[in-house]
This record gives structure tokens, sequence and C-alpha cells, in this order.
């Protein structure tokens, strides 16, 4: 019965190291690319307007979330090879590209908050592994899981918090720029709440650990 349980114990742990791992190698990856770039934007060479200004205009490839102005609607059309005929359609999502300007100070500023979000994602990567590690090893009701709980859920809080700021960031430059006749630009839909669901999922856990081995020491003390 023991190893039973141990074998499915260790079966879910295995399952969700790779779905969180892959969630958080897409945030590492996701991460490393947007400091990368923008270092390189920072030691570009500038041009004359851009050592004139002092500013840096840089493209932003964004996916833009559209809603219809009348729910229902449908804005635009396409044309229907097979009946030969336009057919009305709405389009959810566009893909484009719009121009933004930063000074040298925004753009240090952009790279050290990518930079925190990256090490926040090794450092829950760390502890998630830590974590699995000791359940493994059958050591589950300890304090030192609850301490990697936290730590997890305070970085996967901090990711959240980044790419939320990014998100507004963003659309801010869009709703500058870009406005689409019979459609809405929808800002919500492109919060990402994955991180925090995650995070404050680990907090809870990592309070019911505490709670448990609160409990569990005041009765030891009682015997």
């Amino acid at each position: 019965m023991h190893c039973n349980m141990k074998t499915k114990l260790n079966l879910i742990c295995f399952l969700l190291f790779c779905a969180l791992g892959v969630s958080l190698s897409l945030n590492i990856v996701g991460g490393v690319e947007g400091t990368n770039e923008a270092w390189q934007i920072i030691r570009k060479e500038n041009t004359e307007q851009t050592q004139k200004d002092k500013t840096y205009v840089v493209d932003l490839y964004t996916v833009i979330r559209l809603a219809p102005t009348q729910p229902g609607s449908y804005p635009d059309s396409i044309y229907n090879d097979r009946s030969e005929k336009w057919m009305p359609v709405q389009y959810n999502e566009i893909i484009t590209r719009v121009d933004k300007e930063f000074t040298k100070s925004e753009l240090i500023l952009v790279l050290l908050l990518l930079l925190t979000s990256l090490a926040a994602m090794i450092m829950g990567f760390v502890q998630f592994v830590k974590l699995i590690r000791n359940i493994n090893r059958s050591q589950i009701f300890e304090w030192a899981n609850v301490r990697h709980l936290k730590r997890l859920g305070i970085a996967f809080l901090v990711v959240f918090s980044i790419n939320l700021l990014f998100s507004y960031l963003n659309y801010s430059s869009i709703l500058e720029q870009v406005n689409v006749q019979g459609y809405k630009i929808d800002w919500s839909s492109a919060v990402q709440t994955y991180n925090l669901v995650i995070g404050l999922a680990s907090l809870l856990v990592a309070e019911i650990f505490a709670i448990g081995l609160r409990l569990k020491e005041e009765q030891d003390l009682t015997i």
C-alpha cells in the first residue's frame, strides 16, 4: 500500500514538474529574449535624430485583441472562394507593428524590470525543484517546504505584476496610435492570469502546510 501511494505521488510530482517546468521555461526564454533585445537597443549606435532628441524608436510587434463596438455585429468581410461571395466576419485579434519612442532612462528601466522578472523565474524554478526533491524523499510536511512554496508563489506574483505592467504600457502605446473602425481595443483580454493563479495557489498551499505544522507541534507539546 505504501509503495503504491509513493508511486502515485512520484507520478503526480513528475507531471507537475513537467507542467510547471514548461511554463517556467517559456517564461525564462521570453525573459532572456526581451532582456537581450532591450540591451541591444541601448547599445545600438544612435542615428542623428536619436542623438538630437535622446530617444530610441522601437518597433513593437504586437497582438491586438479586438471586440466589435456593437456586440453580434460583423464589421468586416472576406471573399469566400467556394461560394464566390463576400461573407461577413469579425476579427478577434490582429497582429501589427507600432513605433514607440523611449528615452534611455526608460529603456534602462525596462531592462531592469526584465532582469527582475528573469531572476524571479529562475528563483521560482529553483524553489520548485527543491520542493519536488523533498516530496520525492517523503519529506512533505516540513517547514522547508512551506518556505519553498512561499518563495515559489512570490516569484510567480512578481512575474505576473511585471507582465501586467508591460501589457498596460504596450496597450497604452497602441491606443495612442491605432483606431480600428467598428472595433474597440480590448486590453483586459491581453492579461495572462495563469501566473497569478499559480502564485496565489502556491501561497495558499504554503499557509495550509503551515497551519498543519503548527497544529502538529501543539499536539506534540501536549503529549
